[in-house]
């Protein structure tokens, strides 16, 4: 049976990609089973690009929001206090920073990944007062402009329709680039004055290269590029999408931070 999807080609955007390739309509979703509305069911592979790794309306998570709505906790509040904030950042500095003995402040950013790459990018160029960050071959940020500007994707640079600037894109080690030094070609780049290229206020990278064709950096590699951010002035903001359960039900998801 074909899925009428004849009100989304009317009244939706054509921005839109992956329904296009699979015009299933779903109507619900438990775990890692999506099903459509006339019963068939689907193996979720896309886990909200990475974000659902309990999978969908997992009960423990669910009850816990539930229970926050039902108290008529709140759902909005700009940046004022909260109680939940409040819990949230105790639990969080208990449970990530202090066993990592880690000086780092807490920003809430929006939902989205790009979200958390433009705030971390603003951060770092008003922090150094450079203009410049490195990004690298290969790499996927965000499709708003600023981490456009550090994808490597060619057709979705192109939907920007103006100049993206700012970002120089070093090798990645992957391919045939996984026998050469790209660190050393970074500090080589960094002390060479005929080089062209400004000292960056930053380095964002993905720690595993997703559509760069799942890519994951060696514990080496990451290594010296961190000592090379401490040599040189540079901060470091690396990419990662993990997620942790903590008690009484808290739960985050952590996107993107400086270091």
């Amino acid at each position: 049976m074909k899925d009428d999807v004849s009100v989304f080609e009317e009244y939706e955007s054509n921005v839109r990609s992956y329904c296009k390739k699979f015009p299933k309509i779903f109507q619900t979703a438990k775990g890692s089973l999506l099903y459509s509305e006339v019963g068939e069911e689907y193996v979720d592979f896309f886990a909200g690009a990475g974000a659902l790794n309990y999978g969908h309306n997992n009960e423990f998570i669910k009850q816990r929001i539930l229970s926050y709505i039902e108290a008529d906790g709140i759902t909005h509040s700009l940046d004022m206090y909260t109680s939940a904030k409040r819990d949230f950042l105790q639990k969080f500095a208990q449970m990530v920073l202090e066993p990592r003995q880690l000086d780092y402040k807490v920003q809430f950013c929006g939902p989205t990944g790009t979200n958390a790459v433009e705030a971390a990018l603003k951060l770092a160029r008003r922090l150094k007062k450079r203009s410049m960050i490195f990004s690298f071959m290969g790499a996927y940020h965000g499709m708003s402009l600023a981490s456009l500007s550090a994808s490597g994707n060619r057709s979705h640079r192109f939907a920007a329709a103006l100049p993206l600037t700012h970002v120089t894109f070093m090798p990645y080690p992957y391919g045939f680039m996984s026998t050469f030094d790209t660190i050393t070609y970074i500090e080589t780049v960094l002390n060479d004055r005929y080089s062209g290229i400004e000292k960056p206020a930053a380095i964002l990278l993905e720690t595993v290269q997703a559509e760069g064709g799942v890519i994951v950096a060696l514990t080496d590699w990451l290594q010296r590029l961190r000592s090379l951010c401490d040599a040189y002035d540079i901060l470091l903001i690396p990419l990662t999408i993990e997620t942790e359960v903590l008690e009484r039900g808290l739960f985050i998801i952590k996107r993107s931070f400086i270091a």
